[in-house]
Order: C-alpha cells, then structure tokens, then sequence
C-alpha cells in the first residue's frame, strides 16, 4: 500500500484511464491475455496491481518498492523463444493481427496468424496435414553471437514455425542452407513455413 496521500495519477490501468488515489486496484483481464503474451514469448509479467482472477497468470512475489509495490506474475501459457504449429490463419495487416491475437478464438499453441496484404477479412486456414509433433515442444532456440538465431525443429510433418523476433525488412532467413522469405507471424515476429 501507498503511504496517505501518495497517488497513481497518470497510470491506465484497463478501464480506469488516469485515475488516482492508493494503487490497491485489480487489474481486469481477459482470458485472452496470458495467451497473446506467451505468443511473444513473455513469461513474466511486473505490474503496480494484482492479476487477481487473470486466468494463465500466477503471482510469484511482491516486491515493496518505496512509493509503491511491484507485483510479479508468471504466465503459464507463455511460448518457448521458437516453436511449431499447425495451423496458420491469414490477416491482412498487422493491425489486424494484433486484434485477433485477444480473440478467444485464436490460440498461440496452435495457430499463427500470418500477414498478407491480399488476405480477406476473415482470412483463409492453412492447415500442415496429419502433424504429430507436439506444438511448442520440438524446436529449440539458439543465439550464439549478437545478429544470428539458430533453431532447430523435429518434425514428422510440414508447418509453421514461429520465432519470437522481430520481422524487418532485409532479414536474411536460411532454411536447410537455402535462403527462404519469412512471413510476418502474430502482427511482428518471425513465421516461417515448413513443408
């Protein structure tokens, strides 16, 4: 708690826009947002109010702060640093994308949204056939200098892996020695498809 007469002023937190007074607010979540963090692969999460009833989240610590207390939570469906899916559904922007990545439809574990400009609203499924490897469970990640990713995946069939890093232009992908053009995966990270 706040000491009288300290404040929050300036803070949003959800539906409570620059409100002040003692910071003893809870956060109101969706369910959704454990599973669009983990999609960018945040395991932790430090915040000024508690998570209380944030489905996937699981308070680990408060951490008394001075003015203020710092909470932190674990995210329980966060993604590993690469991973594989299945499923890929097309958006037409990354706008877009990143408003599916809250809709309870959408589920990081098995599907990637995947951006392309001539994409329809609703966007079409791509779906890998018959895959048996477990999403999110056979790629492993690697950074041995500063600049250069390694993943490497163990897969019975095609699909799509997701690299949490951000997508820019220029990036230069390789994929079994050959140069291969990513896709912009969840609204800015790495997508890469797998046949």
């Amino acid at each position: 708690p706040l000491p009288d007469g300290a404040a929050c002023s300036g803070m949003s937190l959800g539906s409570k826009p620059g409100f002040s007074g003692p910071c003893q607010h809870t956060l109101g979540c969706r369910r959704e947002l454990a599973g669009a963090l983990g999609a960018f692969n945040v395991r932790y999460l430090l915040s000024p109010v508690a998570l209380q009833g944030c489905p996937g989240f699981v308070l680990l610590d408060t951490i008394d702060a001075g003015m203020f207390q710092v909470r932190i939570h674990e995210n329980l469906r966060f993604l590993p640093r690469a991973f594989w899916v299945a499923e890929a559904l097309d958006v037409p922007s990354n706008a877009r994308a990143a408003s599916r990545l809250v809709d309870w439809r959408f589920d990081p574990h098995e599907q990637v949204l995947r951006t392309n400009p001539d994409a329809p609203e609703s966007g079409p499924r791509a779906r890998a056939p018959s895959s048996r490897a477990e999403p999110g469970g056979r790629c492993r990640h690697r950074s041995p200098r500063a600049g250069l990713s390694q993943v490497s995946c163990d897969l019975t069939d095609g699909g799509f892996v997701v690299i949490s890093e951000t997508r820019y232009p220029g990036q230069v992908v390789r994929l079994d020695g050959q140069t291969v053009e990513p896709f912009t995966a969840n609204g800015m990270v790495l997508g890469l498809a797998i046949n």
